[in-house]
């Protein structure tokens, strides 16, 4: 048996948006951007992110736009064609097992280093 986890940190591309399934399984999606180098070798490198289940409902008011997150899951590639132009592109979706928020003192992010697996017992 093989198994592979990737762990990406990075800032929320967008505010997250919570969406359900024909059976009525809660899906929250959102991007992520994780940055390597600087100046001119700076390369950002996206990630198209999905939770699932109740952490999903429950964690969807929290994940905006600028966001520091660090999100772990397991992740694939995909190709498709640009809608509008017609161009062959690439994604890399990563679904997630564990999302801790990285803000620190004065950043927006009230709760710092929560995992999704702590979520149960936040009483909202």
């Amino acid at each position: 048996m093989s198994y592979s986890i990737t762990i990406a940190a990075g800032r929320v591309g967008r505010d997250a948006e919570l969406r359900f399934t024909p059976t009525g399984d809660p899906v929250l999606g959102f991007s992520l951007a994780t940055d390597r180098g600087w100046g001119d070798n700076k390369r950002t490198v996206w990630f198209n992110c999905s939770l699932w289940g109740e952490r999903a409902e429950k964690l969807a008011p929290y994940i905006k736009k600028g966001t520091a997150l660090l999100v772990e899951g397991e992740v694939a590639a995909r190709a498709y064609l640009d809608r509008n132009t017609g161009e062959a592109r690439a994604s890399l979706d990563l679904r997630a097992h564990t999302v801790r928020f990285l803000g620190g003192r004065g950043e927006r992010d009230s709760l710092s280093d929560i995992s999704i697996a702590d979520v149960e017992e936040i009483p909202f």
